[in-house]
């Protein structure tokens, strides 16, 4: 191209410039802001995401209004900010519910909340250390679920529901949570190893009440430890007689399986064999209501599939004991809102608590000597 070209090339393109000088500018500000990652996203309302109560019970086993219900009592903030990203506090208890309630990946929730699976994550960590944060103290031991006039409704309840055993309150049993151990570092696969089972998992001691609330989870334990040893480990046998000892002639228990030794207010079976009719029968009696603490385990493991779901539940990437303890309390709120419908209810006809009783129950404080900070 001579020179003469170029200059006519370069004088077009200023008379060009010159008629609308902004309009290059303002094209190129344009594609640069619709390729930069957005900052800011226009939040829906929690109704527009969902759509309706069938939906959002599908998704994440409440409705709407007992998110909204659920929330207020939690008394989170409004909004919330999770490393930078803001989400409504229904909308971050959406997410996380969802999450729990099936086996999701948060690329899968991208289209249902409209938001990047990176920002998806965050808010649903930060919300899981938010709740277990709140909640940590209470479900370890539910002392007010424990209260004098609570103790004899549930005694009641067994007694009429055929068990012999007198003054018995709930039911206890370890819960276990098969995990997947970290590929590196050789000593935490060997402490999480358990030699009975011969897998990877961690430990639970969980009391169930006949309203078909898990009063209590202590733990979590790892490694091969049996029940005993695990009540020995979490003191639990102290706490059993501070709160279930009402006086010298009012004391309450809860029943466990053989493996736990008999003491003041924790009864175990007969041995099995004993030729006794009286004890036998004492034994089956127990062994058909004792069977509540199974059904309850299970209701956590149908309703918040994510728990059980081993290779999601990684050691050194997530926390596996807050996901089955956070699953256990939802499990509770389900039960507070329905009020009915679930096998432990058909079986001792006990009403929960209410949602405003349970919640407030576990937002208490810790107590100094008797909780842990987990």
């Amino acid at each position: 191209m001579s020179n003469l070209h170029i200059l006519r090339y370069l004088r077009h393109r200023s008379r060009h410039n010159q008629a609308s000088p902004q309009q290059p500018h303002e094209e190129s500000e344009n594609t640069v802001t619709s390729r930069r990652h957005r900052k800011v996203y226009r939040r829906d309302f929690l109704e527009q995401v969902i759509v309706d109560d069938v939906n959002c019970r599908h998704m994440c086993r409440f409705s709407i209004q007992e998110i909204y219900q659920i929330t207020n009592l939690l008394g989170l903030e409004e909004p919330l900010y999770f490393n930078g990203i803001s989400a409504s506090r229904q909308m971050a208890f959406t997410m996380l519910v969802c999450r729990y309630s099936h086996l999701k990946r948060y690329s899968d929730m991208e289209p249902v909340f409209k938001m990047h699976r990176k920002n998806i994550s965050k808010v649903c960590r930060g919300m899981e250390d938010l709740l277990f944060e709140k909640m940590k103290y209470g479900i370890q031991f539910n002392t007010h679920h424990f209260r004098e006039e609570n103790l004899k409704r549930l005694a009641a309840a067994i007694d009429e529901a055929g068990g012999l055993f007198p003054d018995v309150v709930g039911f206890i049993d370890g819960a276990f949570q098969q995990v997947s151990g970290p590929s590196t570092n050789n000593d935490r696969q060997k402490s999480l190893y358990n030699g009975w089972k011969h897998v990877r998992a961690i430990k639970y001691q969980s009391i169930v009440t006949p309203d078909g609330i898990t009063s209590s989870i202590m733990g979590p334990v790892i490694g091969a430890s049996h029940n005993v040893t695990t009540m020995k480990v979490l003191d639990a046998e102290r706490r059993l007689q501070r709160h279930l000892h009402i006086s010298d002639t009012e004391d309450y228990a809860i029943y466990g399986e053989t493996p736990y030794t008999t003491t003041d207010n924790l009864y175990c079976p007969f041995p099995s064999y004993t030729n006794d009719p009286l004890e036998l029968s004492s034994n089956k009696s127990m062994s058909n209501v004792q069977i509540a603490v199974e059904w309850e385990f299970a209701e956590v493991m149908s309703n918040f599939t994510f728990c059980k779901f081993k290779h999601a539940t990684k050691v050194c990437s997530s926390n596996p004991a807050k996901v089955y303890i956070l699953s256990t309390i939802f499990k509770n709120m389900l039960h507070c809102v329905r009020q009915g419908g679930y096998p432990t209810f058909s079986k001792f006809k006990v009403t929960p608590p209410t949602l405003e009783e349970y919640i407030d129950c576990m937002r208490r404080e810790k107590i100094e000597g008797e909780d842990e900070d987990m």
